[in-house]
């Protein structure tokens, strides 16, 4: 038996094609590897941005009751409808509007349900440097002690002709510390009707704030805010208006990290943001993945160019060698 004499360029065919092989292989492993980098660099962006990100919670409720703790070196003003109060041999309450003005320090817990007078019970932390109210009615003005509570009327006043008119509001901007709801007890009556949770987050070089976390609060609910340790204050800033609704209407917020509900006959626990809802939610983050998408998108069709060119080529280098 005879050897087969070698095809003329065989050796040629082999090595073409084996470098043609090598050449996709090695293509193949930047394009990996690329991919790869690009997906840890944005994970570890994630979850760098999760832990460093600032939130803030606000709540926004329906409640028959609350207190407020004022801790504004400003203090707080606002324009009371008609008010009724205890008489005293030197004060006699006059059922028209007054200015209430409360120091930094002053508890003010109101209380109101079914649509009925609003009552406010005038309080004071011991602590404070500041602390008292007082109203002012024409031209008197009234010191208010420790435990005064006033009856205030929103109910639309007659005018003089007989007519009814609208209903009164009360509209009371604060910053302190704030208890919306209570848990029902004979010393109390009065507690949250319905409310929603709100976590925010904030772009980390434009400020813009965006909506992380939504959750529905329960009847009874007592929400609170959790502050990180090192924040800088720890206060609650919004609105209360009472108006023509049957309970108070809040709404609040301040940089806490989380809300902390308490539910009658269950355990405490905690609403706040997760990584999922910041990947979901977060403009930069949104941003980032669609251009790791465009990347690998661009990757995966420069790699397809190249695979194509590698073909040709080693086509075309087979036929040369034929």
């Amino acid at each position: 038996m005879t050897d087969r004499p070698a095809r003329p360029g065989g050796s040629n065919i082999g090595h073409n094609f084996g470098r043609s092989i090598l050449r996709r292989v090695r293509s193949a492993h930047v394009l990996y590897g690329f991919v790869v980098a690009l997906i840890a660099f944005g994970a570890a962006m994630v979850v760098a941005g999760y832990v460093g990100a600032k939130t803030s919670c606000a709540v926004s409720a329906q409640t028959e009751y609350l207190q407020l703790t004022i801790r504004d070196q400003l203090g707080v003003e606002a324009l009371l409808p008609r008010v009724w109060g205890p008489d005293t041999p030197s004060v006699r309450w006059p059922q028209k509007h007054a200015a209430l003005r409360a120091e930094d320090g002053t508890i003010l817990e109101m209380r109101r349900m079914r649509g009925g007078d609003l009552l406010l019970t005038v309080d004071w932390d011991p602590a404070a440097k500041r602390k008292g109210a007082s109203l002012k009615v024409d031209r008197q003005e009234i010191a208010l002690e420790p435990g005064t509570t006033l009856r205030i009327s929103l109910d639309a006043a007659p005018a003089a002709d007989g007519a009814v008119g609208e209903p009164e509001t009360l509209v009371i901007g604060f910053r302190g510390d704030l208890v919306v709801g209570h848990d029902a007890t004979p010393l109390v009556q009065g507690t949250l009707l319905s409310g929603q949770v709100t976590v925010f987050g904030k772009t980390p070089f434009l400020g813009e704030r965006y909506v992380l976390h939504n959750e529905t609060l329960a009847v009874g609910d007592v929400p609170s805010w959790r502050f990180p340790d090192d924040a800088a204050e720890s206060k609650v800033e919004g609105l209360i208006h009472v108006g023509a609704q049957d309970a108070m209407q809040v709404s609040a917020s301040a940089a806490a990290k989380s809300i902390l509900v308490d539910r009658r006959g269950a355990a405490a626990y905690e609403i706040s943001s997760s990584v999922w809802d910041f990947v979901k939610n977060a403009p930069l983050v949104n941003w980032g993945l669609t251009m790791l998408a465009a990347v690998v998108s661009l990757a995966g069709l420069f790699n397809a160019h190249a695979e194509f060119k590698n073909r040709h080529q080693a086509a075309r280098n087979i036929r040369e060698d034929h």
